[in-house]
């Protein structure tokens, strides 16, 4: 008996020895959202040849043994339906040329040993911020297990075979993934990564996941992580106007390769309406199109798999020219503007309107579909004497403008300014007076109205003046009698502006008219007497207080006034020793009688007495002083007794006077000439 076991055992142990026997069975749910069964795979054994493969399992239900058999043929693989709520113990059995081979068991709860679909490419979205990449993905979200959810990103750069692993952060206790039906009645939850890679290189990331306790999915397919992309670098032109459209034309550089797939986005934004903005999508380096006038403001952005670039905006202004409406009619409270519709099929409409000489580019519109090619705007919305600008444009088959007026509301309290009267003659006058501020408006003022009217007749004259006159004369007025002018404005949609008026008397007018040029005259009297008044005070002030010294040149004290004597006249030589060296003329003496030197004497006494005139009587003493000459009888610095023992007179003048003269007088004496 003892011998049998050990043939037994040994029998038992020979077979785990061979290489013939099934190995690494792995048996778990494959759960998707497309199947819901069991698979289960193993490895032949390296000597087995053309071996037929069944999968047992057996259960306990009830305390009952109960096994299932499934043939898989040659494959080394199954799949099938098999408890997934109840532990099952499962082996292969191989079948090699009538010999039968078991591979070894492995017992599973396959509700908790669950293996899911691997990520799905096309689902999985990178979103970079700098040196980090966040990846999001989907996956199918399995309601029998409350285990945590596993999931690993790894990367490798481009050209290198060595992939870099990262665990990615597992949910909290208190969190969950969000999660949502998707159309087909299965419920997917959003997954979120993040890791840190270097911007300048091209990456290549996969991805796969599994529940705890479960098995690791397939990793994803390969994803392309492209290098930081650059700011755009955009141009564009816009042309000029024409039949209500112009073209815009953009151009930028093209992509690099290792920035991957680029899409472009342009998107057309009308700033004055509240129109959808025109998007679009390319992935060339250009786009053209036709817009409309108005004022758009252009936006593109690129953006591949994992950014998007920042955005470049720019604004392209308002072209507008005149292209008239159809009709353009007014009632009591509203504006009407209708245009001739092209085709019959409905279009997207703008219609908007703003103040003229108003730099922002907001204004107030209408957009919507209108059936009848017309539309209707309340003039409570116009602000009083403001001159709007109404547009209108379509958005159907591309973008054009069609249409344009000009529209102020008057108002009765505002009119035109500075209204004044000058008058001509006595039965004319000449108005002025300036214009409205309507900036472009000014064309919808048809003309002026002028009412005159004659106080004593009560009908009243109205005259018709073109637009563009800011005067008119009025004649024929009747003197003596009163009147009332008042000047308001007509636009061609049949409203008044507010007026001005003036009143006139013209009896009281020209009368004192008559006295303007008495007026004149003493006016310009009274100006010449008062500058006068000032001229002679400044001057006698002046004269006073600050006297002028006398001209010397000008004054009689410095004259020495000839008289009509016999002097002797001596020479310089004997009189002056500083004069004149040269030689000297003999003394010539002539005999005077006595009577003529009495005479004489007698004039000369008379010169001691000083005769002033008028004009030297504000002279100093000094300068007076000198205005006579002193008598050479009573000169003490000559003495006749001296130079003549005899009866002879003599008269010197004094020696401090140039041109030292010496006269003498003598009797017939013989005295000579050189006892002196």
């Amino acid at each position: 008996m003892l011998r049998i076991l050990v043939l037994l055992l040994c029998t038992h142990f020979s077979r785990g020895f061979s290489k013939k026997f099934p190995t690494d069975l792995v048996c778990y749910q494959y759960y998707s959202s497309q199947t819901n069964h069991c698979y289960c795979s193993w490895k032949a054994g390296e000597e087995s040849q053309n071996a037929t493969y069944v999968l047992n399992y057996c259960i306990d239900r009830n305390q009952e043994h109960e096994c299932f058999r499934h043939p898989a043929g040659t494959s080394t693989y199954i799949q099938t339906n098999v408890h997934i709520r109840t532990r099952v113990t499962m082996w292969v059995t191989a079948k090699d040329k009538e010999e039968t081979y078991n591979s070894g068991n492995i017992t599973e709860l396959l509700v908790e040993r669950v293996k899911l679909d691997q990520p799905d490419k096309n689902s999985i979205m990178l979103i970079k911020n700098g040196k980090n990449l966040t990846v999001q993905w989907r996956r199918t979200h399995y309601p029998y297990s409350s285990n945590p959810f596993l999931k690993e990103v790894r990367s490798t750069k481009e050209g290198e075979s060595q992939w870099s692993t990262k665990m990615c952060d597992s949910y909290e206790e208190n969190d969950s993934p969000a999660c949502d039906i998707d159309d087909e009645g299965w419920k997917s939850c959003l997954e979120v990564c993040t890791l840190s890679l270097d911007r300048n290189y091209v990456h290549y990331i996969q991805i796969h996941h599994k529940y705890n306790g479960g098995i690791w999915s397939e990793w994803s397919d390969s994803v392309f992580v492209p290098t930081d992309l650059t700011k755009l670098e955009v141009t564009y032109t816009v042309g000029k106007l024409l039949d209500g459209r112009r073209s815009l034309t953009l151009r930028w550089k093209d992509a690099l390769k290792e920035q991957g797939n680029l899409t472009y986005t342009i998107r057309l934004t009308v700033l004055a309406c509240p129109a959808p903005a025109f998007e679009i999508n390319t992935s060339i380096s250009g786009f053209k199109m036709n817009i409309s006038g108005a004022a758009y403001n252009l936006t593109l952005e690129a953006f591949n798999s994992a950014e998007k670039t920042p955005p470049w905006s720019s604004v392209i202004e308002e072209d507008i020219k005149e292209m008239p409406f159809k009709n353009v009619s007014l009632d009591n409270k509203f504006l009407t503007v209708q245009w001739k519709v092209e085709t019959k099929r409905k279009g997207n409409y703008c219609i908007e309107w703003k103040p003229t000489g108003v730099t922002s580019r907001s204004s107030n519109s209408s957009t919507g579909v209108y059936k009848k090619a017309k539309k209707r705007i309340r003039r409570v919305i116009f602000q009083p004497m403001q001159c709007y600008r109404i547009v209108a444009h379509k958005f159907t088959k591309g973008h054009f403008t069609f249409g344009t007026t000009y529209y102020f509301r008057p108002s009765l309290s505002i009119g035109p300014g500075n209204f004044t009267l000058m008058y001509i003659t006595e039965d004319s006058v000449l108005l002025k007076w300036d214009k409205l501020d309507l900036h472009q408006c000014q064309g919808l003022l048809r003309n002026w109205v002028l009412n005159i009217t004659k106080h004593e007749n009560i009908p009243v004259k109205v005259y018709f003046i073109n637009a563009s006159a800011t005067q008119y004369a009025v004649e024929k007025l009747a003197v003596g009698s009163n009147y009332t002018f008042e000047i308001k404005g007509f636009t061609i949609f049949g409203e008044y502006t507010g007026s001005r008026w003036t009143a006139i008397d013209l009896r009281e007018v020209f009368h004192e008219n008559a006295l303007w040029i008495p007026k004149l005259i003493g006016g310009i009297f009274a100006c010449l007497v008062i500058v006068g008044l000032c001229y002679f005070v400044i001057v006698r002030c002046k004269t006073t207080l600050f006297p002028s010294l006398p001209n010397l040149n000008d004054s009689s004290a410095l004259k020495i006034e000839p008289y009509d004597i016999n002097f002797i006249e001596l020479n310089k030589l004997f009189v002056d020793a500083e004069g004149d060296q040269g030689p000297a003329e003999p003394l010539t003496i002539e005999s005077v009688e006595e009577n003529a030197f009495s005479d004489w004497v007698t004039k000369t006494e008379q010169l001691d007495n000083p005769v002033f005139s008028e004009n030297d009587a504000d002279l100093p003493f000094e300068y007076r002083r000198q205005m006579h000459q002193t008598s050479p009888v009573n000169d003490k610095d000559i003495t006749c007794e001296e130079l003549f023992k005899s009866s002879v007179q003599c008269a010197v003048h004094q020696p401090n006077i140039s041109n030292k003269i010496a006269l003498f007088s003598y009797s017939e004496d013989t005295t000579s000439v050189e006892e002196l």
